[in-house]
């Protein structure tokens, strides 16, 4: 009997030790051959060559996806980053090149790249370097990577170095100190970009080189103008075209508070002379709308200037940063209510934290996410998800924006539904304010 039960664990045993090692070999995510797994086939090209040259690919912040949108989203977006990158190996690098994720469910992946035959140390390098800049490239020919209703600008980062074989190392040793090598000098060029970007930020601010267009919202029923969304965005600034870098890049500098106050300055100027029942909804993420809160001499000195009252302005709320006292916050909320200001939850319906906020805060406007309006014409399962905030509207009198509708079979889905305010590009893309007169007088 003790020999069966021995078999038995060992059995069990082995099979867990297989996966694990299985684990070890090959990333289970991306199908990728690990380092270990392959390390003893890079030094046997090392061997042969006498040098390979690498290029570390890192995706920045990628391990925090994880812990701001769940496994699913990130295991997706590792996914797209090793399939764009079997792809640039399969067009661009030999079959002797290997492609690898360093290390299981990770976000930083290597290339070793052989030397071809005859190649001058001088060429290779040159060569090495013109596929740095061609990954780059290639890496951004598909700027965003989705899942579900989250959108992720798709960034990496990319540096070079050689591994060299020395009689008195380990070739072992070789590799991995050219990968750190490489990680190294990735790091450092990103912090100098990072650094350039957020001088180039402040310049934007202290110049204003930031425009705003406004997108309709409309009654769907009546087809008639019930306020519009200030978007604001720069033009002839290269790298903080994209309004989502923008923000991100401000908040990842501190500059969030400052861009918002300019945002919302311009914004509410183009609103000059708007009806009172024509709604002006101003994108703010938490930290701003704290930044009002504490004194709103300057708010409320900046609507009278500008000729709008509190009533036409509804502060719509980004997830950009977290609230981290909700008490406090929720204070601020009732005393913008106070004053007339009404509050929307954007992109509600992506995930917990948007719910939780909602339960929270109780906003007069929900706006259904972008990502849940595509195709709900023939998606049975978003349908129930606009049940479900219908309800949850309902029970904190809340009205539904559906935003993001470009379609007509999307709309008349919304309006048979009982969505009473749209926007979206088949309504309207945002427009200039030039463009705004026969919207706001009808």
């Amino acid at each position: 009997m003790g020999s069966g039960v021995k078999t038995g664990n060992g059995g069990f045993e082995g099979r867990t030790w297989w996966f694990r090692l299985q684990n070890l070999l090959a990333d289970s995510v991306t199908g990728l051959p690990t380092l270990t797994g392959k390390l003893g086939e890079v030094r046997e090209a090392l061997e042969k060559h006498g040098n390979l040259c690498l290029l570390y690919v890192n995706v920045p912040r990628g391990v925090e996806l994880e812990k701001l949108y769940g496994w699913s989203f990130y295991d997706e977006f590792l996914k797209k980053t090793s399939s764009l990158l079997t792809e640039f190996k399969r067009n661009y690098l030999g079959r002797q090149d290997f492609l690898l994720i360093r290390d299981v469910e990770t976000s930083e992946f290597v290339f070793f790249i052989a030397p071809g035959s005859g190649s001058e140390t001088a060429e290779y390098l040159d060569e090495i370097e013109l596929l740095r800049q061609r990954l780059l490239q290639y890496m951004s020919k598909e700027p965003y990577v989705s899942h579900g209703p989250i959108k992720m600008k798709n960034v990496i980062h990319v540096g070079c170095s050689q591994a060299k074989l020395v009689l008195v190392e380990r070739p072992e040793s070789s590799i991995h100190y050219a990968i750190e090598e490489a990680k190294r000098r990735t790091f450092e060029e990103a912090e100098s970009e990072s650094t350039r970007f957020k001088k180039l930020l402040r310049e934007v601010i202290s110049n204003e080189r930031v425009s705003v267009r406004y997108q309709p919202i409309i009654e769907m029923r009546a087809n008639r103008t019930f306020g519009f969304e200030a978007l604001s965005y720069t033009e002839g600034v290269p790298g903080l075209e994209d309004a989502e870098m923008l923000f991100n890049l401000a908040e990842e500098s501190d500059l969030s508070v400052e861009l918002n106050r300019l945002c919302r300055r311009l914004a509410l100027s183009g609103a000059r002379g708007w009806p009172l029942d024509i709604k002006v909804f101003l994108n703010t993420d938490p930290r701003s709308i704290e930044d009002i809160g504490r004194d709103d001499t300057e708010f409320l000195g900046l609507l009278q200037d500008k000729g709008v009252k509190p009533e036409s302005v509804v502060l719509e709320i980004t997830e950009r940063s977290a609230i981290t006292k909700l008490v406090e916050f929720k204070e601020i909320i009732k005393h913008f209510r106070e004053i007339g200001v009404r509050i929307a939850i954007d992109d509600a319906g992506a995930g917990y934290a948007s719910l939780n906020t909602i339960a929270s805060l109780r906003p007069d406007f929900l706006k259904f996410d972008i990502g849940l309006v595509r195709g709900i014409d023939k998606d049975r399962v978003k349908q129930e998800l606009l049940t479900t905030l219908q309800n949850l509207a309902r029970k904190v009198e809340a009205r539904i924006i559906a935003e993001g509708i470009e379609t007509e079979n999307e709309y008349n889905t919304l309006l048979g539904m009982g969505v009473e305010l749209g926007q979206g590009y088949f309504i309207s893309p945002p427009r200039d304010p030039s463009e705004l007169k026969s919207y706001v007088t009808g």
